[in-house]
């Protein structure tokens, strides 16, 4: 007998152009009062950091949180994305049943971002060809972003 799953939860969410403040960052567990910080974060933090977080404010948890992290790769054309998350569910809920199905849904929302993120590059750079042509090249865009 299967059993389905499905919550819902409205978010508050802040960027960070130059990176999370490190205060706001724990690696000890305390993810109650701070963010879960990314892998990386052992350190500063290389230059063209972005960030993005994400904290509850209402839902089906009693914690949802957590912390989207752009960085420059060595490959000038792409960019890694890390993700680091802190759930707490309700008492009534067993972690063992959201686990699995919040791992598969982490992986098929990167795939949405990561399609989006390839059709507004090539989005842009045919607009910066198509400025360049016409002696316009200011690289301007309007692209409606899906958080």
């Amino acid at each position: 007998m299967g059993v389905k799953f499905s919550a819902a939860c409205t978010l508050d969410i802040q960027e960070y152009p130059t990176g999370i403040p490190r205060q706001l960052c724990s690696d000890s567990g305390d993810w109650d009062r701070y963010f879960p910080c990314p892998a990386s974060t052992a350190g500063r933090l290389p230059a063209g950091t972005r960030d993005i977080s994400f904290s509850l404010v209402e839902g089906d948890f009693q914690a949802f949180k957590g912390i989207w992290r752009l960085q420059p790769d060595a490959t000038p054309a792409a960019t890694v994305l890390q993700y680091s998350l802190y759930v707490k569910p309700h008492a009534w809920l067993p972690v063992g049943l959201i686990q699995s199905r919040i791992s598969s849904e982490v992986v098929n929302n990167l795939t949405a971002v990561r399609k989006h993120a390839e059709k507004v590059h090539q989005w842009r750079r045919q607009q910066q060809q198509h400025g360049a042509a016409n002696g316009n090249c200011n690289g301007s865009s309007r692209v409606q972003h899906m958080l």
